[in-house]
């Protein structure tokens, strides 16, 4: 299972956020803590997302491009 794979992070998110409600109906989690699973469960699968993205970003800033002052609008 590799979690840089959109499907399986779009899958595992998917079960629990099933998994949670079931779990505060059988009493196991309180009602007040499931949105901050849930948020969790987000942040933990959205990390190798993150994580793709600054692997591809540049860190150089960007080229300054020549600016004719006389010509501008």
């Amino acid at each position: 299972m590799n979690l840089s794979e959109e499907k399986v992070r779009a899958y595992l998110y998917r079960i629990s956020l099933a998994v949670i409600p079931l779990l505060v109906v059988y009493g196991a989690l309180d009602e007040s803590d499931a949105g901050g699973w849930a948020t969790l469960a987000a942040a933990v699968l959205g990390v190798p997302l993150s994580g793709l993205a600054t692997r591809y970003t540049s860190t150089r800033p960007p080229a300054v491009k020549d600016v004719d002052v006389d010509n501008s609008p």
